[in-house]
């Protein structure tokens, strides 16, 4: 099991492009947000759908500083680090980030909000590979101190 970063946002849900094999429970996209490391989702590329993603969705819109992506040790493979333009700062263990993008966005109704030049607002985080891939566990860190900043610029 793993245990919680400092400042890590809990997703409201987890879906995928679409599951290998169909099996949701050995592969689901909701394995990749379980906090079990043995586990993993396997997002599978279709016709439809060549670039298969992994989308996580979040109970509200938070100011995202960072999102991770562990291996089965626990070890940090991938972690891309939010401005307030995009998550497109990519550092890693082994040679990952040519194969891998992500956005974060607002997908929901959108508070004003106030640009923070370290972190990127939005309540869904997506995933995209150009091929099969499979999340042992994904933590998406806030940005700490902005937390309660969308709420209070609501009330302006």
């Amino acid at each position: 099991m793993r245990e919680r970063v400092p400042g890590e946002i809990t997703p409201a849900s987890a879906v995928q492009s679409a599951t290998f094999n169909d099996d949701v429970v050995h592969h689901g996209a909701e394995l990749a947000i379980d906090m079990d490391l043995e586990t993993a989702n396997i997002a599978n590329p279709t016709t439809d759908t060549p670039s298969p993603w992994l989308k996580l969705t979040l109970d509200k819109v938070y100011c995202v500083e960072r999102v991770i992506i562990y291996d089965s040790s626990g070890s940090t493979l991938i972690t891309w680090t939010c401005s307030e333009d995009e998550c497109d700062i990519c550092t890693e263990t082994q040679s990952h980030c040519n194969s891998y993008s992500l956005t974060v966005r607002t997908e929901g109704a959108a508070p004003y909000l106030s640009s923070i030049s370290d972190c990127r607002f939005g309540d869904t985080v997506k995933v995209e590979s150009n091929s099969a891939f499979g999340v042992n566990e994904m933590a998406i860190i806030e940005k700490q101190g902005q937390h309660n900043f969308s709420i209070y610029k609501l009330y302006l």
